[in-house]
């Protein structure tokens, strides 16, 4: 049985494409644009796996996870971002946000000569 996935996305095109893709692989996707939203929905923890925005009108994507982790909400996380744009700002942003956030991992929107940016947090890609 799939998962339970929260996307806060605002971008509809990004979303509609990452919903897709996880949808056909059997979870089910709920998504909102807007971090406020996101985090209210977030934050009653029903959720497997939440796929974050950093940059979102109403709340930003650090912003709904730092009142996730204050609120004793222990999802795992995994921030998507277009502002680091290379596999190096991509490990960056993971390994500065991570101890400030309980960030789970990263992805960068931006793809790499060898493949997408993604790698737990804390590991190199």
């Amino acid at each position: 049985m799939g998962r339970k996935i929260l996307l806060i996305e605002d971008d509809a095109e990004t979303a509609g494409y990452i919903a897709k893709g996880l949808s056909e692989q059997g979870h089910v996707v709920d998504h909102v644009a807007d971090g406020r939203e996101g985090l209210f929905l977030a934050s009653d923890a029903s959720f497997d796996l939440v796929i974050l925005d950093r940059m979102l009108p109403g709340l930003d994507g650090l912003g709904v996870l730092r009142a996730l982790r204050a609120a004793g909400v222990e999802t795992p996380v995994l921030i998507l971002s277009a502002l680091a744009m290379r596999c190096s700002g991509a490990r960056r942003a993971r390994r500065t946000a991570r101890p400030r956030t309980g960030l789970s991992s990263a992805i960068s929107k931006s793809i790499c000569s060898r493949g997408p940016c993604i790698a737990p947090a804390g590991r190199s890609t």
